[in-house]
């Protein structure tokens, strides 16, 4: 049963770059990027770069072990704001909804579903969960193919356990038990 009354709803989770700088870059706040999932924002600095100012933030990713200085003036900056506990019911109507289409040959596949990892779109990395998990139904899926599936059902699951404030393991098992009935 979906909890939607049409399909635009469920696109109504807008986590566009519309976002100011100020909403997305907040010291001690979160972010997220497509790659090294959830951000801390541990500074902003206004730095001079050839007599133009620009504000920089400091994110911390994956418990400190990487850190990234993001200039924050750019609109391709691969970070997004995390998702909100409203979107996660929408995101899973999605999953469930979206129907899958892929080219048949895989170093194809593989490089449009890259695309959809680093747009920083959260509709885009659930339609490459899906559209793998699909796959995968019907076909073996590549070694590159078994290691994006599992890499965005994790960065998916991580937002999921942090925005609810649950596991991850408990966010992975919810993201598996929809896509076995897909």
């Amino acid at each position: 049963m979906s909890n939607f009354n049409n399909e635009n709803e469920i696109l109504n989770i807008d986590l566009s770059k519309d976002t100011s700088e100020e909403d997305l870059f907040k010291i001690g706040g979160f972010v997220m990027h497509p790659i090294y999932g959830i951000g801390h924002v541990e500074n902003i600095e206004e730095r001079r770069v050839e007599a133009e100012l620009y504000n920089f933030a400091t994110v911390s990713f994956q418990n400190e072990k990487l850190k990234m200085t993001i200039n924050t003036n750019l609109q391709k900056n691969m970070i997004r704001r995390l998702i909100t506990k409203e979107d996660i019911p929408k995101l899973f109507d999605y999953l469930r909804e979206y129907k899958t289409d892929l080219p048949v040959k895989s170093p194809e596949r593989y490089n449009i579903n890259m695309k959809k990892i680093k747009s920083t779109d959260i509709k885009m990395l659930i339609q490459v969960i899906k559209d793998l998990v699909t796959l995968s139904k019907s076909k073996k899926l590549t070694p590159k193919e078994v290691s994006m599936l599992k890499q965005s059902k994790k960065t998916l699951a991580s937002e999921i356990a942090f925005v609810l404030s649950i596991t991850e393991e408990t966010a992975s098992e919810k993201i598996d038990l929809t896509c076995r009935n897909l």
